[in-house]
């Protein structure tokens, strides 16, 4: 039964963990709905704490959550030379602070509880870059906080819903982007070179 408790407790058992966004993405449906158009997409993504095997799964889920979101604005996938419009999509995650807050409650045994904030653990720069237009952006800061205590032990399931929302916060703040209503006009810079 020890054994179970201090696996359950070192496996992010007792931890729930959920995120916010500042500025918050709207909730809004796009606009673009023109099958048509021709939308290239490229991914910098910035983790350098990450091993290699859990970047590269990051990097596939922000991937597939910027080709659903593309889908859902109407836009076809075309390359960077065949598209007329290039979604330039940066995403820098930083390391965890307060991760060692975690072993004071692990070895106690869940008794203690603690809890992190982490203010910007993600950062979402978009921008959206055609030849006739400015530069289109949008920034975002994800912040992630974390809960840990035995007593959340039975409700930790939670985790299955918000675990992996950063992912779901880049489609949403790609939807905003392509949505006029929160579309703001910038200099064109280099982010947009291709």
């Amino acid at each position: 039964m020890v054994l179970l408790v201090l696996v359950l407790l070192y496996d992010q058992g007792c931890t729930i963990v959920w995120h916010t966004t500042s500025p918050e993405i709207p909730s809004l449906t796009t606009d673009h709905q023109n099958n048509a158009r021709f939308l290239a997409y490229r991914l910098t993504y910035r983790a350098p704490h990450l091993a290699e095997f859990v970047y590269k799964e990051a990097d596939s889920k922000f991937r597939k959550n910027i080709e659903s979101a593309i889908e859902r604005a109407g836009f076809h996938l075309a390359s960077e030379d065949g598209a007329r419009i290039l979604l330039d999509v940066q995403v820098s995650e930083s390391q965890p602070r307060g991760a060692g807050l975690e072993w004071v409650t692990g070895l106690t045994l869940g008794a203690i509880p603690t809890w992190a904030t982490n203010e910007g653990m993600y950062e979402f720069v978009l921008g959206l870059c055609a030849p006739d237009r400015a530069l289109l952006r949008g920034r975002y800061l994800v912040n992630t906080k974390t809960f840990n205590w035995i007593l959340v032990l039975p409700v930790f399931w939670i985790n299955v819903f918000t675990w992996n929302d950063e992912y779901n916060f880049l489609g949403k703040a790609i939807d905003a982007l392509f949505t006029k209503e929160t579309m703001t006009p910038v200099q064109v810079d280099s982010q947009c070179q291709r």
